[in-house]
C-alpha cells in the first residue's frame, strides 16, 4: 500500500511539474509579445504604463521559474512534509479558521 502511495505521489508531481512548466512557458510567451508591442507605443504616458505592466510580469515570471526549480528539486511529496529532507508542520505552526 505504502508503495502504491509513493507510485500516486510521483505521478502527481510529475503532472504538476509539466502543468508548472507549461504555463511558465506560455506566460514567458506571452511576456516577449508585451515588449514587443512596448517598442510600437508612441504615446509616452502609456508607454511608461506599459513598461511598468512588463516589469510586474517580468518578477512575476521569474518568481514562478524559480518556485518550479525549487519544486523539481524536491521532488514528490514535499507539499506535504514528507518528500525529501522535509517535515511536516507542527501543530503550533498550522493556521485553523476560527
Amino acid at each position: 500500500m505504502r508503495h502504491e502511495h509513493r507510485q500516486q505521489m510521483m505521478e502527481m508531481h510529475k503532472q504538476t511539474m509539466e502543468a508548472m512548466k507549461a504555463d511558465v512557458e506560455k506566460m514567458k510567451s506571452s511576456l516577449a509579445q508585451m515588449k514587443a508591442n512596448v517598442l510600437t507605443i508612441k504615446d509616452t504616458n502609456e508607454m511608461a504604463r506599459w513598461r511598468n505592466n512588463v516589469d510586474m510580469w517580468e518578477t512575476l515570471v521569474g518568481h514562478m521559474e524559480r518556485m518550479q526549480k525549487h519544486m523539481e528539486s524536491m521532488g514528490p511529496g514535499m507539499m506535504h512534509g514528507h518528500g525529501r529532507g522535509g517535515t511536516p508542520p507542527s501543530p503550533a505552526t498550522e493556521k485553523k479558521p476560527e
